[in-house]
């Protein structure tokens, strides 16, 4: 029992004293060595990587939870140097052989709460725990905890504050960036993606031209990455997020637009532009509004098309498309109701008023009828007919072509399941050949 404690202690030591002197590493491993043949240290340190034989964990379990259980609530108390480094080695080598354990973690926020442990040196140990456990959420938590401590002050980080901007800057590429490494080392890493959106929803004293910058740079990213892991729920879910923020975003986004709008108008076969298609384009709301509708129809029509020629057969992608289409029916149906329509019977949303009827006929019809008063449509009629029935003759001859015998049994089952949902769900009548 005593050899084995010695051994602990021997390999904490060693491990803490790579881990402080050395800033540049990128992995820790458990190595498959079941047996101490060698009689050596079971730490193995080359090419700035760190491994650890599978012989010592257990022993790394059992002693180091025995004194931290006792340690508990003693750190909450004055400490000696001596205790102090002691619980930090311990800490150190029981969360990179447990980072599960909840508690491990919330002693480490005792620590820095006391300035026994740095921001820095915490970041930089999560960023190690990561490299090993790519779906660790204790990590990913502990990142967001001292993220936002960062928000509230400037200099936790540095030594010397950066201008607020800056400091917001470098935290923000910092998570993306660890983000980023955890989903390309494990795939359909949920977690890693939600870190994402997180970080981009709880950023604070960014400039919004700074912003803007990072937003147009992690869509753009996320269309090169959904081509290599095409069956990746979350990557498509962090993609409908960033649509999201491009649009609140939108005034500071200079010339992001265009390329999207000009496809639109092509795909639509308006006749001048955008603003041709409403004829209340004055609104407060329109450009936010046509902004949106450019990418969704640019997503729709472009980079889903793409995705299902290059990998017929895969859910996402259709899950994907419902969410584009169900969010450009509900955007056109909210911008032309938005401040005229109200609905009587207040149990009604205006989501289930939007798939109660024939949506065809909602675009085009003069008035509605159920649980609505009369309003005027603000699309110009012969636009409307024709840029909702080009929408669904397109989505007509995606399902045909699907379903054709071409295609395997996945792809077919999967256009089917769509073509379901938009007449079940949408109420869309799909146009005959």
């Amino acid at each position: 029992m005593e050899e084995e404690k010695a051994l602990v202690d021997r390999v904490l030591i060693e491990l803490s004293q790579i881990i402080e002197s050395e800033p540049n590493l990128n992995e820790f491993a458990i190595i498959p060595v079941m047996n101490n043949e060698k009689n050596t240290s079971p730490l193995v340190y080359e090419n700035n990587s760190i491994g650890l034989e599978m012989w010592a964990v257990k022993y790394i379990i059992i002693h180091t939870k025995v004194y931290l259980m006792k340690m508990r609530n003693l750190i909450k108390k004055n400490l000696s140097d001596s205790e102090v480094q002691k619980v930090k080695r311990s800490l150190l080598g029981a969360v990179l052989v447990q980072p599960e354990v909840t508690t491990y973690w919330n002693m480490r926020k005792e620590l820095l709460e006391r300035g026994y442990l740095s921001a820095n040196s915490e970041l930089y140990f999560t960023k190690l725990v990561l490299s090993y456990k790519n779906k660790c959420n204790e990590a990913f938590t502990q990142r967001r905890w001292i993220f936002k401590k960062a928000m509230e002050d400037n200099t936790l980080l540095v030594a010397n504050a950066f201008l607020n901007y800056e400091h917001s800057h470098l935290l923000l590429n910092n998570e993306l960036k660890v983000a980023e490494m955890t989903s390309l080392t494990t795939k359909n890493n949920y977690h890693a993606w939600a870190h994402r959106i997180w970080s981009l929803q709880n950023i604070k004293g960014l400039s919004k031209q700074s912003f803007s910058v990072i937003l147009a740079s992690q869509y753009e990213s996320s269309y090169d990455w959904l081509f290599g892991n095409v069956s990746e729920h979350s990557a498509f879910q962090y993609r409908q997020k960033l649509m999201t923020f491009l649009i609140k975003n939108r005034e500071k986004m200079n010339n992001f637009f265009v390329t999207y709008e000009q496809f639109t108008v092509d795909h639509l076969k308006l006749n001048n532009d955008l603003n041709s298609l409403f004829i209340n384009n004055k609104k407060n709301n329109f450009e936010d509004f046509k902004c949106l509708f450019s990418l969704l129809i640019y997503e729709l029509f472009h980079t889903v098309k793409e995705l299902n020629k290059s990998y017929p057969g895969h859910e996402s992608i259709w899950y994907h498309r419902r969410f584009l289409i169900k969010t450009l029916f509900d955007e056109i149906f909210n911008f032309k109701s938005k401040n005229r329509l109200r609905i009587n019977d207040t149990n009604l949303s205006k989501s289930e008023c939007l798939i109660s009827r024939d949506l065809n006929e909602l675009l085009c019809m003069d008035n509605i009828i159920i649980n609505f008063k009369l309003f005027k449509p603000e699309f110009r009629d012969a636009e409307s007919i024709m840029c909702f029935n080009k929408i669904v003759k397109d989505e007509t001859e995606l399902i045909k072509t699907s379903q054709s015998l071409k295609y395997d049994p996945v792809q077919r089952y999967l256009a089917d399941k769509y073509e379901k949902w938009l007449m079940c769900v949408l109420q869309v009548d799909l146009l005959e050949e």
